[in-house]
């Protein structure tokens, strides 16, 4: 574009400018200051229109109050007479008064005449249902505040909104008292609404506001409404334009119970606004003119004083430029600015010239450069398609430089390399990265691999816009080579010191190797014990599965000295490359026939030598034919050379390293943990049973991480006991504490500790082991949990003095008592009992009547010594002798019956009870080594049994020494004498009762 089409755009885009601001200005201020007018006026019509139809309503009222305050109109709601209704309510006179509903009730709510007018038929009919029911739900109407004595609004009906008033019935005077009510009603449809519009010359519309369908105005009027504030007059009022040539006002009108009911809208003219816009084309038109007028006188006088020289500037400026001649030069008459600047553009030029000459010089130089440089110098443009590459290409690549211009430069890339430098590629082109470094794989026109070193970076033009790709190519294939094989040497090294031993140095020496070199299996062949033949080593490495089989068939072979590959390894201590080992002859390669079933193809064996011997054959395969690689060859026995020199190295620590294999295992495996802190706590070395004992992953992690062994302890003080006791003793052992773990869990440890201190006395730290006694403090507390219960379940089977003793004596226990008290008793027709109920029920029945005679054994302080059936026996004065043993098995034996009694009552059964008791010598004691219990025997415990046995149901039979014993206190029946099997004839006596103070207390 020329300057004088630029200054002309210029001179007018000011213009337009400055009439656009002008015109927004105007447009915010004078337009705005016209719609603020305008919405003022559209509120005031909206104010008539709220006054007109507030002046309808006071004008119903009105009406409803004159009619009610009449003499005639109280005298009909008292007899309902018909000259009333004749004359007044009739179809002239309602369609006179504009009512739709006339109404007159009693106070009691009876309605003395009630009738609707349908405007339309100009007839009177009932009142439809809808406003009897409105009427029922709202009684207030028909029963006006006594304030006022009047009520009036608007009610929504069915059948449309309807203006409503009603008024106490009284006399002419105004005074009561009331005989009722009487309500008109007067719909407020299109009739009333067109009428209020005339009266107010405004177009008026009224809308129910629970209508379902408004239109979008009256919808947006009806939520704004809904949230103003009343305004000071105690309206809402919402004005919006409706378009350019109307505007609208909508107000709500609330019903009787001051809940919105109608929206009403007054639509009026925009003349106001309209007028603004006129006045503002008016404004713009007279800015455009005095613009324009401004513009062309600008114009020309830039024309006379600057452009026309301008232009005769340009174009000498142009002719030096066509001829490429710098030593010509422009007029520069004049002392004003383009004068200055034609001076200026005559020492451009002559600096120009010189640059010229400095141009050409330094171009050569470069072309030099870039032809000579063993760096590969390239450009490529956004789609990374090569634009330029020097001559280094051709000698580095192999490919032509003719050829390879056109072509992407990742089509030269290794096909699994692409995907990352396409992305590093499109990171430079969107300028996510300002360079980019990498080193690169490219493929050679004949096949091979070359390492590249990369460095290029974004090209840009003059904008600052990403145009292409620059950068260099430097071919590091000889620094990769000597990298990969010292990195293979540092890592087979590395590798095969840290094996513990020498198959385990073997294998690792393979899978390195292999994984380095891209073989895809490796063995090793050792001698056997007598040294005459190679056998197959356990150390072995393939990257894939189907080489197991070959590895399992391989172990039957072995190679003497010069036989197959590895035995010719073997004797001529040299490498040996074969390229494809299916095409050997058997003669050759012993194991052709399952490396075909493989397909195994190059191979190449390698020795391992230390001091003249050789200590391992290295064998690999891989699945292609391939060239023997002299690099690769000398790479591998540099690999077998240092591989037999640690291994020769090894066998000489062998002994120091199975000495170090015992301390390091206890040190890394023992259970407990091992540690050396200093005097402030820290840890100084740990081994990894002490860090999973405190929840540490590692020794390492608990060493960083752990910074005092004093923030163990869950005692405050427990720490500073255990160094008190170290400082006191030297040494501490067993010392207990409860910790926490790294996790916050607690557990319990037992230290044994040191003070190692140097030759002065001074302390230099303290080591010690550490044992987790967490299970043993749980089973310890487990265990007293169960001697607990083993003792609760030894004292229910034998008497605690007899328990302590079996305790102390595993032996038989056996003790006389001179004088003791012997019970036995049994349930009558137990065996009738027990084939009328289950097994189950008998169990159960048993338990209850046994576990209550348990509780008064316990009661009167004796001892039970067994059941047998449904038989029970207990005694009194064993193992602990006491006076009253006869007393206490006399209350025991009347409580059995009360006992039984309760049971009989609660079980609806009758099963009584024989009890017999005998006093006399007993021997006591256990016996046995299983299922101990507490027995007696003697002629005093025969005789109780027969008591019992021979007794009467539902009676406690005693023996004489019995009752000698017991006469005082208790009350007896004498029997007589009884035959007693084995012993005759004996005299027994039946316990009744108790004696007391008062008389005598029967059983």
């Amino acid at each position: 574009m020329k300057l004088r089409q630029r200054t002309l755009l210029l001179i007018s885009v000011a213009l337009v400018g400055l009439v656009g601001v002008l015109y927004t200005s105007s447009s915010t201020i004078l337009l705005g200051s016209f719609a603020k007018l305008e919405a003022e006026d559209t509120q005031r019509n909206v104010e008539r229109a709220i006054d007109a139809f507030e002046a309808e309503i006071d004008k119903l009222n009105f009406t409803v109050h004159d009619w009610a305050e009449w003499n005639d109109t109280y005298q009909f709601v008292q007899d309902g007479n018909s000259t009333y209704l004749t004359a007044n309510l009739n179809a002239a006179t309602i369609t006179r008064l504009q009512v739709n509903l006339m109404l007159y009730t009693q106070l009691s709510g009876k309605t003395i005449f009630g009738k609707s007018f349908d405007s339309k038929t100009q007839q009177l009919t009932a009142i439809p249902p809808s406003i009897q029911s409105y009427l029922a739900a709202h009684p207030s109407l028909l029963q006006p505040p006594s304030a006022t004595n009047r009520l009036s609004g608007v009610v929504l009906m069915p059948e449309g909104p309807m203006l409503v008033a009603s008024s106490l019935i009284l006399t002419g005077e105004g005074k009561g008292p009331a005989q009722g009510t009487l309500l008109m009603g007067r719909y407020l449809d299109s009739t009333t609404v067109q009428r209020l519009a005339n009266i107010t010359h405004l177009s008026l519309t009224a809308y129910r506001i629970d209508a379902p369908q408004l239109s979008p105005d009256l919808a947006t009027a009806r939520t704004s409404l809904s949230t103003q504030t009343l305004s000071e007059k105690g309206d809402r009022i919402f004005v919006q334009p409706l378009n350019s040539e109307a505007i609208a006002g909508y107000t709500l009108i609330n019903d009787l119970n001051g809940k919105p009911a109608i929206l009403l809208r007054v639509e009026l003219p925009r003349r106001i606004y309209q007028q603004g816009q006129a006045s503002q084309r008016y404004l713009l038109l007279t800015l455009l003119i005095i613009g324009l007028g401004f513009g062309i006188g600008t114009l020309l006088l830039l024309e006379r004083l600057v452009l026309r020289r301008l232009g005769h500037l340009m174009g000498e400026v142009s002719k030096i430029s066509s001829s490429r001649d710098f030593s010509l030069r422009v007029a520069s008459l004049g002392s004003d600015e383009l004068s200055n600047l034609g001076s200026a553009i005559n020492q451009m030029l002559e600096a120009l010239g010189k640059s010229q000459w400095q141009l050409r010089h330094s171009q050569e130089n470069y072309r030099l450069v870039v032809d000579n440089i063993k760096e590969v110098i390239f450009q490529t443009d956004r789609a990374g398609v090569w634009q330029f590459l020097n001559p280094a290409w051709s000698r580095i690549a192999g490919f032509a430089v003719e050829e390879s211009l056109g072509q992407h430069f990742l089509s030269y890339i290794h096909p699994d390399d692409r995907p990352y430098h396409r992305q590093q590629f499109q990171r430079l082109m969107t300028q996510q990265a300002p360079d980019y470094r990498a080193e690169v794989r490219l493929l050679t026109k004949d096949g091979k691999l070359c390492w590249m070193e990369l460095e290029a970076q974004a090209t840009l033009d003059a904008k600052e816009r990403v145009v292409g790709l620059s950068g260099t190519l430097y071919d590091i294939t000889k620094r990769k080579q000597a990298a990969t094989a010292v990195q293979l040497l540092q890592n087979v090294t590395q590798a095969i010191s840290e094996a513990e031993d020498f198959a385990t140095a073997l294998e690792v020496a393979l899978s390195k190797v292999c994984e380095a070199t891209d073989w895809d299996y490796g063995e090793a062949w050792i001698s056997c014990p007598e040294r005459v033949a190679l056998e197959l080593s356990p150390a072995w490495y393939s990257n894939s599965p189907i080489m197991r089989d070959f590895r399992r068939l391989s172990e039957a072979f072995t190679f003497p000295l010069g036989t197959g590959l590895p035995g010719r390894v073997w004797l001529s201590k040299q490498p040996e490359w074969i390229q494809d080992v299916s095409q050997e002859a058997y003669q050759h390669f012993l194991r052709v026939h399952i490396a075909l079933e493989v397909g195994l193809k190059a191979g190449f064996g390698v020795p391992i030598t230390a001091e003249g011997e050789v200590l391992a054959i290295l064998v690999f395969f891989m699945f292609e034919a391939r060239e023997e690689d002299r690099g690769l060859v000398e790479l591998v026995s540099a690999v077998a050379t240092q591989l037999g020199s640690v291994l020769q190295r090894k066998r000489a620590e062998e002994a120091l390293r199975l000495a170090e294999e015992k301390y390091r295992s206890i040190f890394e495996n023992s259970l407990e943990g091992i540690f050396q802190t200093a005097p402030n706590g820290s840890y100084l070395s740990a081994n990894p049973a002490l860090a999973r004992i405190y929840g540490y992953s590692s020794s390492e992690d608990l060493i960083a991480n752990l910074t005092s062994a004093e923030q163990l302890y869950i005692e405050p003080d427990r720490r500073t006991e255990f160094i008190l006791a170290l400082e006191q003793e030297g040494v501490v052992s067993r010392f207990e504490s409860e910790v926490y773990r790294r996790d916050g869990n607690l557990i319990w440890i037992s230290e044994t500790a040191r003070a190692v201190r140097d030759a002065k006395g001074k302390l230099l730290y303290y080591e010690g082991t550490v044992a987790d006694i967490t299970d043993r403090k749980r089973f310890e507390a487990a265990l007293r949990l169960q001697q607990a219960k083993a003792e609760e379940l030894l004292l229910n089977i034998l008497p605690p003095s007899i328990a302590e003793k079996l305790k102390q004596n595993s032996g038989a226990i056996a003790d006389s008592f001179p004088d003791v008290t012997v019970l036995f008793a049994d349930i009558v027709n137990f065996t009738q009992l027990a084939a009328r109920i289950s097994p189950t029920e008998l169990v159960n029945l048993l338990n209850q009547i046994f576990s209550a005679f348990d509780r008064l054994a316990e009661r009167h302080g004796l001892e039970k010594i067994k059941t047998i059936g449904d038989a029970y026996m207990a005694v009194g004065g064993v193992p602990i002798p006491c006076a009253n043993h006869a007393e206490a098995i006399a209350e025991m034996a009347l409580d059995m019956q009360t006992a039984i009694a309760q049971l009989n009552l609660e079980q609806h059964e009758i099963f009584p009870i024989r009890i017999g008791i005998n006093t006399g010598p007993v021997v006591a004691g256990v016996i046995g080594i299983k299922k101990f219990i507490y027995d007696l025997w003697g002629d005093t415990v025969n005789i109780a049994s027969r008591m019992e046995s021979e007794g009467l149901a539902g009676c406690i039979q005693v023996t004489a020494s019995t009752y000698q014993c017991l006469q005082d206190k208790y009350l007896f029946i004498e029997r007589g004498e009884i035959p007693i099997k084995g012993r005759g004839e004996m005299k027994t006596y039946l316990l009744v009762g108790r004696k007391t103070a008062s008389g005598i207390e029967a059983a």
